[in-house]
Order: structure tokens, then C-alpha cells, then sequence
């Protein structure tokens, strides 16, 4: 039998998860998410104002007034609520991360 390294073995395991979350860490998160919502939101909202914009028209009381753009709608609409939902999934998961390592278990100080 040839002594040859496995190519198929597990890396070795880490015994402690990443480190803590920081402030900045958890400022970028909820910043990064909030944009994302924003940028997907406003291309959803936009793309339903410009393919069926008698949704928009049927939603708002003055959807059929002639000034009535429902692209702007959409991608206004889109962009506003696709923040407010990426910023609540980023600051849910700020929050996930410093229950996780504030528990006994994981906390770097615990292996002493």
C-alpha cells in the first residue's frame, strides 16, 4: 500500500467559530443588506411598473389621473420597502450573530 495523503480527507476542524461580531462588522451587514433591499426592490417595483402598470393604476385612488406615472411608482415603492425589509433581515442577523457568540459555549474566553 502506497502511503499517499487522502485527497478526499476533511480539512481539519476549527474548534471556535469566527470571531465576535463588532460594531463596524454589524454597521456594514445591516448597511450592505438595506442596499440590496433597495437595489432589488426598485428593480421589482420598476419592472411591475413598466410591464403591468395597471396594478399601480388599480392600487392608488388616482391611478388614472393623465400625470400618473406607474414606473416612477413602482421603482419608488420598490426602493422604499426593499430598504426597510433588507434592513430588518440585516439586523436580525446582527442579532443572531451576537446571541451566538455571547453563549457560553462560544465565547473565546471559555476555553481557559
Amino acid at each position: 500500500m502506497m502511503d499517499e495523503e487522502n485527497p478526499y480527507e476533511s480539512p481539519p476542524h476549527r474548534d471556535r467559530p469566527a470571531g465576535p461580531m463588532t460594531v463596524l462588522r454589524s454597521v456594514v451587514i445591516v448597511f450592505t443588506l438595506t442596499a440590496a433591499g433597495g437595489l432589488l426592490g426598485a428593480i421589482v417595483g420598476g419592472a411591475l411598473g413598466a410591464f403591468l402598470p395597471s396594478y399601480y393604476r388599480g392600487v392608488f385612488a388616482g391611478g388614472n389621473d393623465p400625470g400618473f406615472d406607474p414606473l416612477a411608482v413602482g421603482i419608488g415603492l420598490g426602493l422604499t420597502q426593499g430598504m426597510v425589509f433588507g434592513g430588518v433581515i440585516g439586523l436580525i442577523m446582527v442579532a443572531i450573530s451576537y446571541w451566538f457568540h455571547a453563549r457560553p459555549q462560544n465565547r473565546r474566553d471559555a476555553d481557559a
